[in-house]
C-alpha cells in the first residue's frame, strides 16, 4: 500500500488486521445525497471540524492548499459531478417539493462513487446487531468509528471514494446512474401532511472491492471469525439509501484477510 509523502511516520508501522473485500450488489445500489448544492456544501462544510481533528493526531494527511482549499474543491466536483450541472435546466421546470426529493451519487471525474463511511457505518451496525459489541470492553463501538479504516481497492486518488465498477476483475468505473426510481412518501410541512414524490438514481448490480485495515492493538478489535460474521449479516442490511425498502442488498465476491505490520498482501480464500 502507497502512502501520501506528507506522512513523516508510516502507518503501516503498527499492528493491523487487514481485509481485502470484493462485493457485488444483488439488484442495485440507490443514491442517498440530495441533488441541491447549496445541502450539499453544508454537509461537506460540517465535517471540517472533524477533518482538522484527524489531520492533527495524523491519521489522515493534510491536502494541498489546507482543508478549506480542499473542501472548496470538493464541492465543486460534488456539484459538477452529481448531475447537478446536467439536471440543471430540467430541474427549473420542477415543481421545488420533487427537486428537494431527489436523491443523487457522489462523483467526480473517475466516476460514481460511495463514501468509506458506508462502510464503516455498516460495519459498526452488523457488530452491534451481532451482539459483539457487548462482549468486547467498554468503547468497543466508538473504536469501530476511529480506528476502522476503508480504502478504495481501485487504482484511484481519493481512497476514501469507494467507486463503483462494472465488471468485477479490472477497474471499469460507471459514471452515469442506470436511471432513477420514484415513489410517493407523506412529509410534514408548515401547512401540514403532504404527499410528494421521491426520487433516487441507482446503479443496477455494480461491483465495489475495498480493504478495511483495524489496529489489531485494541482490546475491542474484531477477529477474522467475528469479521466473517459481520459480512454474512452485512449483506442482508445492504449498503446506499433506501435498504428498508429491499434495496442495496450484495453478496460478497472475495474475502481475504492477513495480520502484521507494513504492506500487506492478502491471499484469497473466499
Amino acid at each position: 500500500m502507497n502512502f501520501p509523502t506528507s506522512y513523516l511516520l508510516d502507518p503501516s508501522l503498527n499492528d493491523r488486521d487487514v481485509w481485502n473485500v470484493e462485493l457485488q450488489f444483488d439488484y442495485r445500489c440507490n443514491a442517498g445525497l440530495p441533488n441541491r448544492p447549496e445541502l450539499i456544501e453544508a454537509w461537506l462544510l460540517s465535517r471540517r471540524r472533524k477533518w482538522l481533528e484527524e489531520i492533527e493526531r495524523g491519521a489522515t494527511p493534510e491536502p494541498e492548499g489546507g482543508v478549506d482549499a480542499a473542501i472548496g474543491r470538493q464541492i465543486e466536483n460534488v456539484i459538477k459531478a452529481t448531475q447537478i450541472g446536467r439536471l440543471r435546466e430540467q430541474e427549473k421546470a420542477e415543481e421545488k417539493e420533487e427537486k428537494d426529493g431527489w436523491l443523487v451519487f457522489g462523483g467526480d471525474e473517475i466516476g460514481l462513487y460511495l463514501e468509506d463511511r458506508a462502510v464503516k457505518a455498516l460495519i459498526r451496525e452488523a457488530a452491534v446487531g451481532l451482539n459483539l459489541t457487548r462482549r468486547k470492553p467498554q468503547g468497543a463501538k466508538q473504536d469501530i468509528r476511529e480506528y476502522c479504516h476503508v480504502e478504495s481497492a481501485y487504482p484511484v486518488p481519493f481512497k476514501q471514494r469507494l467507486h463503483f465498477s462494472s465488471t468485477p476483475d479490472t477497474f471499469t468505473p460507471i459514471t452515469e446512474p442506470t436511471g432513477f426510481h420514484e415513489r410517493p412518501i407523506c412529509v410534514d410541512g408548515p401547512t401540514g401532511p403532504r404527499s410528494a414524490l421521491k426520487r433516487s438514481d441507482y446503479v443496477e448490480q455494480p461491483y465495489l472491492a475495498f480493504t478495511i485495515s483495524i489496529q489489531a492493538t485494541r482490546n475491542s478489535r474484531l477477529s477474522d471469525n467475528e469479521m466473517r460474521k459481520v459480512w454474512a449479516l452485512a449483506q442482508q442490511i445492504g449498503l446506499g439509501a433506501d435498504r428498508s425498502q429491499g434495496v442495496g442488498q450484495f453478496h460478497v465476491t472475495k474475502f481475504s484477510y492477513c495480520h502484521g505490520k507494513g504492506s500487506l498482501s492478502c491471499k484469497g480464500d473466499a
